[in-house]
């Protein structure tokens, strides 16, 4: 038994936790699909520096993820298990690494062990871990640099080794998703020896001297970070520069500019932004079903006085204090500090904390919260399932979903005990979430429109051509990957701007519904009729003609991209292709 709380232990688990569901999953984040289509046509191009998206540049990220997600598709082929492959591999990696970062730490093999089963079993990594983003490569070379910057701290090898290893995950971090490599690392320190100063000035003598040598070792690490600063800046210009001699400077200009520091300034896509709280309230639902534990870890953490406590606790804090006033705000920015929670919670979970008030309400909303929003998902779906066949596949899985969160809330209620029963009970949980995950994610293929598009239409070649519905996962879902000589990138333009007779395919948002304040209550209440958010019937009638809006084919279905169930009206295919 002993021989399995180890990293073959953890391996077999991460088999169960990350591999279910990642080939059946259709594409649904927008990012996901301009991932791995980007990563066909860099190869298609036979280019390794400038990432490429629907024939045009795409500057977003780095090219980490693009090679990895290339040699997964030699391995798996071009499908969503490749695409999707390097974010389970990174995250089962963390895994390991969390476990030899827990054992020196201190902690014994069992606890060691807890900090990895925590990782995986959290939501947001269970998100994740299945899509072909970038987050989780970049969260394992900022677990790489942490350790190399723990180990130079407490002393243990060549601090040379340390710095030259500090280079390599530095350079590779910011090729997998850039600055934030740099940042996080930085305000960890900056944070932790704030955080040991503060602590110094509030204690007597004899403790000042403790938190002196605390900075002491702070300072260490922060001058291995500064020396390995210009040589993994150096690694990072080999394909930097490059880059910006074939782009005129653009990838710089756009990806820093645009993509880093616009959307700091401004929120992207319009959303609703809520600075400095917006973090502290997201992390309750996305770190089930360890959130219960928040308060009491963190408590244990801010009493310590140790270095260990010190360095996690400015770690977790770092994602923090980088996007609390980040214009544009999405619960999965704060990941990167997810490990040094873990770890903080495999330090603390044997001891029991006294909580205040607000601690006790935290944990009470942790348990209460997965199962509020499970009936809520399975009301939803009962609703839907009311409305006849068009709806059954969202039926069917809002209510699965609906099982999962049920499954993380006893997940959260048994992780607050540490008996064998408990033990088996947060076992049958797990399997009971995966089960639900995997039947969710089936019938959410089934209820996916751009497939259920694509079933119809097939794939022509020549000019494809949407309004309204700008999603990438056409661009995915629309390419024949066996076809060398294909023609087809998908025109994105104004209803106005539709040519039907010029187009191999011609699509068209005709209406489109959404959980909204209009919606909700309706479909709450289980009423019949929910009124669409948009319904664009009467103008595309004035601009294509009556009988050819009327007469022509549709489609509806799901949108993960935005949110949204959408009606499409096809108004010209030159009939329908093999489809791959």
């Amino acid at each position: 038994m002993e021989r399995l709380l180890s990293p073959l232990g953890l391996t077999l688990l991460a088999l169960v936790a990350l591999i279910p569901g990642i080939w059946s999953l259709p594409l649904v984040d927008r990012d996901e699909p301009r991932f791995a289509h980007a990563t066909v046509e860099m190869i298609e191009r036979e280019e390794w520096a400038v990432p490429y998206f629907n024939d045009e540049y795409r500057f977003d990220k780095p090219p980490l993820t693009y090679w990895w997600m290339r040699a997964n598709f030699e391995i798996f082929g071009i499908n969503e298990m490749g695409a999707r492959m390097h974010s389970a591999q990174a995250s089962w990696i963390i895994t390991i690494l969390l476990f030899f970062f827990a054992k020196r730490l201190g902690l014994d093999r069992r606890m060691a062990f807890l900090a990895g089963v925590a990782w995986l079993t959290s939501l947001q990594v269970l998100i994740h871990s299945r899509l072909a983003v970038a987050d989780m490569p970049l969260i394992l070379f900022l677990v790489l640099t942490m350790a190399s910057l723990h180990k130079v701290m407490i002393g243990q090898g060549k601090t040379i080794l340390q710095v030259l290893l500090l280079s390599v995950w530095l350079a590779l971090g910011f090729l997998a998703k850039g600055p934030l490599a740099y940042f996080i690392p930085q305000l960890a320190l900056i944070s932790s020896f704030a955080w040991f100063w503060w602590r110094g000035r509030k204690t007597s003598s004899e403790g000042k001297e403790t938190f002196q040598n605390h900075r002491k070792a702070l300072w260490k690490a922060q001058q291995s970070l500064l020396y390995a600063l210009v040589p993994s800046l150096g690694l990072v210009a080999i394909w930097g520069i490059p880059a910006l001699h074939s782009t005129e400077g653009a990838y710089f200009g756009v990806g820093i500019g645009k993509h880093v520091v616009d959307r700091g300034m401004g929120a992207m896509n319009d959303r609703f932004f809520l600075p400095v709280i917006y973090y502290l309230l997201v992390i309750i639902p996305f770190l089930l079903p360890w959130s219960a534990q928040l308060p009491a870890t963190l408590k244990k953490a801010v009493q310590s006085t140790s270095l260990n406590h010190g360095f996690l606790l400015g770690w977790f804090v770092a994602p923090l204090l980088v996007f609390s006033c980040y214009a544009t705000q999405l619960p999965h920015y704060i990941l990167p500090g997810y490990p040094a929670f873990f770890l903080l919670l495999a330090l603390g979970f044997r001891e029991q904390i006294a909580l205040g008030r607000f601690g006790r309400w935290v944990r009470n909303l942790a348990l209460v919260l997965p199962a509020l929003l499970g009936l809520v998902l399975f009301v939803i779906g009962l609703s839907q399932a009311t409305r006849g066949k068009e709806a059954i596949d969202l039926a069917f899985m809002t209510t699965l979903l609906g099982g999962v969160f049920f499954s993380l809330a006893i997940m959260g209620a048994a992780a607050m005990r540490q008996e064998k029963i408990a033990r088996f009970a947060i076992a049958s949980a797990f399997a009971a979430f995966t089960l639900f995950f995997v039947l969710a994610t089936a019938i959410g293929r089934n209820a996916h429109l751009t497939l259920k598009l694509r079933e119809i239409t097939g794939i022509p070649t020549g000019t494809l051509a949407a309004a309204g519905f700008k999603e990438p996962s056409l661009v995915w879902y629309f390419d024949d990957f066996s076809n060398k000589e294909k023609t087809g990138f998908w025109s994105f333009r104004s209803r106005e701007e539709l040519t039907p007779a010029k187009d191999s395919l011609t699509i068209v948002t005709s209406r489109r519904w959404r959980i909204d304040e209009k919606s909700l209550w309706p479909l709450l209440s289980l009423q019949e009729k929910i009124p669409p958010a948009n319904d664009y019937r009467e103008e595309l009638k004035q601009l294509f003609g009556e009988e050819n809006v009327t007469t022509a084919k549709t489609v509806s279905g799901w949108s993960p991209g935005n949110s949204s169930w959408i009606e499409l009206l096809i108004l010209q295919s030159d009939g329908k292709k093999e489809t791959p």
